[in-house]
C-alpha cells in the first residue's frame, strides 16, 4: 500500500478535507497549492501517489502532468487527477 500522498490544489478548503480524509487511512500527506512548485515538492519528498486539480492558475494540472512525464525519475508515479468540471476526464486522458 502506498503511504506517501502530494495533493495539488489553489483550493485551500480542498487541501484541508483531502489532507483530513487520507491521514485517517494513516498515509503520510504534503499538500502544495502552487503548481508552480509542485516538481520541487515531489523531488523533495518523493510521495507513491500525485493526487492534482486539473484547473489551476499559473500552470494548470494537464500542464504539469505533462512536464512531469517526461522525468524518468517519476516513472512509477501514480497521479490522479481531479476537476469539478464535467469535462475533466477528457482532460485528464
Amino acid at each position: 500500500m502506498p503511504n506517501k500522498v502530494l495533493i495539488c490544489d489553489d483550493d485551500r478548503e480542498i487541501l484541508t478535507m483531502l489532507n483530513l480524509v487520507l491521514r485517517s487511512e494513516d498515509l503520510e500527506i504534503m499538500v502544495e497549492p502552487e503548481s508552480i512548485l509542485l516538481i520541487d515538492r515531489l523531488l523533495a519528498f518523493k510521495p507513491d501517489i500525485l493526487l492534482i486539480d486539473i484547473w489551476m492558475p499559473g500552470l494548470s494540472g494537464d500542464q504539469v502532468v505533462k512536464k512531469i512525464r517526461q522525468m524518468p525519475v517519476f516513472d512509477n508515479l501514480k497521479i490522479y487527477m481531479m476537476s469539478a468540471s464535467h469535462d475533466g476526464d477528457v482532460i485528464a486522458r
